[in-house]
């Protein structure tokens, strides 16, 4: 009977133990070194109060079984607590901002009927011991000049380990060489709950490539530490290309003379015209416009990939003959609409050879031959002539006669003639006579 009651009195310390000994918290920092003392379990948990001291000198105590328990160690008589090796809080408590682990320990009495189990609840203090980190180092982002302000460009941000507010990634912004605000960008970037972000870089101001084709800066990720921990990505924009420049001739016009004598094949002029876009949409060939006269074809060819001009055939000089070339430039982009220019080139014929002269005689009839009535007078004009040498200076000098005997040929000016009559005659005779057309020189 007496077993009996002494078993009901321990159960009953045992238990009002229970309530007094408190679960103990307890705050470590992460990445201590091994053996750092963290605290006095017994003295923390109130225990020795707890047990009214009767068997406080028997107790040992030991961590149980549990998962995080291979991090800690208690001594076995004082129950000293202390790490076990390090302790990684983004191991242990990956991705969450904070970190709690909790362990429990035994306390029993080696002579008595003592038994307790304590719970250590302890929180893992996070320390800045990672840096926000890209994925790569580099980044080279192609970029069409003609892309619209206010779009966006999603690149992958960078990671910090670190997941506290204290020490997880803050913020981003870029440096450059030049002055930041002079960069035709900006950023924005949302935090993930793994640590990670996505960045996206917005453009925010027209970009030109032919003002500039290439722009360098660096996308810095900074924690919240300071002074902060930073990660760089290195970002090259290359401003892509499009067909947005026209052709520009050297001149609006070009002037060249050609003679008598140039040969069939020659070059008489050579064009040059350029275009400030890049790669194939700054390629440029030439053609003769459509729009012109069939003798422009017929006398006249350009390459398409030189602008060189070259004669077809022979030309013959006139006075006051000259040739208006409409010479057109084009591009020849890939896609797109290609854009096209043109120019004027006036070729000269300058003579030199001496070409033979040619009559040109006016009968003043209706019919085949010159006509005189039968009551005409002596010196009734009969016929007019005109005499052509495209030749210049003595070379273009000419003299015209007459063989025959009833006529006379006399001069109106330098290359003007009119055939007279030289006697009556009776009735409607249709003459033929000779002209002699010859030059001076």
């Amino acid at each position: 009977m007496e077993l009996s009651v002494c078993a009901v009195i321990v159960l009953l310390v045992c238990w009002c133990g229970s309530t007094l000994a408190q679960d103990v918290i307890y705050y470590i920092d992460e990445e201590l070194p091994n053996s750092t003392y963290i605290g006095n379990v017994m003295n923390d948990s109130n225990l020795f109060s707890a047990i009214g001291g009767a068997d406080s000198n028997t107790l040992i105590f030991s961590t149980t079984d549990t998962e995080y328990a291979h991090y800690f160690r208690v001594n076995e008589r004082t129950s000293d607590l202390y790490t076990n090796g390090n302790i990684d809080r983004e191991i242990i408590c990956e991705f969450s901002e904070t970190c709690m682990i909790d362990i429990q320990i035994f306390a029993k009495s080696t002579l008595g009927s003592f038994f307790h189990i304590l719970k250590i609840n302890i929180f893992i203090n996070d320390v800045n011991d990672h840096s926000p980190v890209f994925s790569r180092p580099t980044l080279t982002l192609p970029i069409s000049e003609s892309v619209l302000v206010g779009t966006s460009f999603a690149i992958d941000g960078a990671q910090d380990r670190d997941t506290s507010p204290e020490f997880s990634l803050r913020q981003y912004y870029l440096e450059s060489g030049m002055e930041t605000n002079n960069l035709p960008f900006s950023i924005q970037f949302v935090k993930h709950l793994d640590g990670s972000s996505t960045v996206r870089l917005f453009v925010t101001e027209a970009l030109d490539r032919e003002t500039q084709d290439s722009y360098i800066f660096e996308i810095i990720a900074a924690d919240a530490d300071q002074p902060p921990r930073r990660g760089k990505l290195l970002v090259t924009v290359r401003v892509t290309d499009v067909n947005d420049n026209v052709p520009t001739f050297d001149s609006n016009a070009y002037n060249c003379t050609v003679t008598e004598e140039t040969g069939i094949s020659s070059v008489i002029i050579k064009l040059n015209a350029t275009d400030r876009d890049y790669g194939d949409n700054g390629l440029i060939k030439y053609k003769l416009s459509e729009h012109q006269s069939a003798d422009i074809f017929a006398l006249f060819e350009i390459q398409e990939n030189t602008g060189e001009i070259r004669l077809k055939q022979k030309v013959v000089y006139s006075p006051g003959k000259l040739y208006n070339i409409i010479v057109e430039a084009y591009d020849n982009p890939i896609e797109g609409q290609s854009h096209a220019t043109q120019t004027l080139v006036r070729v000269i014929v300058v003579n030199s050879g001496n070409n033979a002269p040619v009559i040109k005689i006016n009968l003043l009839s209706k019919t085949s031959a010159a006509e005189v009535w039968e009551n005409a007078n002596i010196g009734t004009v009969v016929a007019y002539v005109v005499v052509e040498d495209h030749d210049v200076g003595k070379q273009g000098m000419t003299s015209c006669i007459i063989q025959a005997i009833d006529f006379d040929l006399q001069r109106i000016d330098m290359n003007r003639y009119q055939l007279l009559s030289l006697r009556n005659v009776d009735c409607i005779i249709k003459w033929v006579f000779l002209i002699f057309l010859y030059s001076l020189f």
